[in-house]
């Protein structure tokens, strides 16, 4: 197993249509869809760092669940990719008052 590259994702602005959103509220949910190309076959490990609760699906397959109130925790999970074709990912994320 290699730890190789990094994806951050941080700062995120959510801004809905709704005329009641403020800028204040941080309680908000959201879903990423897209498409992962492996750089290398075989194993590959991930680290997460969410401020509370996320979900990943990798080629439709639940690869990490912790839909939880929590706070900074690290998460992590590995992926066996046998080929160099593309895999679907789905994030689902929460964030809810306060932290970051």
């Amino acid at each position: 197993m290699t730890h190789d590259s990094t994806i951050l994702v941080n700062n995120i602005n959510i801004s809905p249509q709704d005329s009641s959103w403020n800028g204040k509220n941080t309680n908000y949910q959201v879903r990423f869809r897209g498409y992962l190309k492996p750089f290398k076959l075989g194993r590959i490990f991930f680290e997460i760092r969410p401020d509370n609760g996320i979900r990943i699906w990798l080629n439709g397959e639940q690869v990490l669940n912790e839909w939880e109130n929590t706070l900074n925790v690290v998460r992590t999970f590995t992926y066996d990719f046998k080929s160099y074709y593309p895999v679907s990912i789905l994030v689902e994320y929460f964030n809810n008052t306060g932290g970051h």
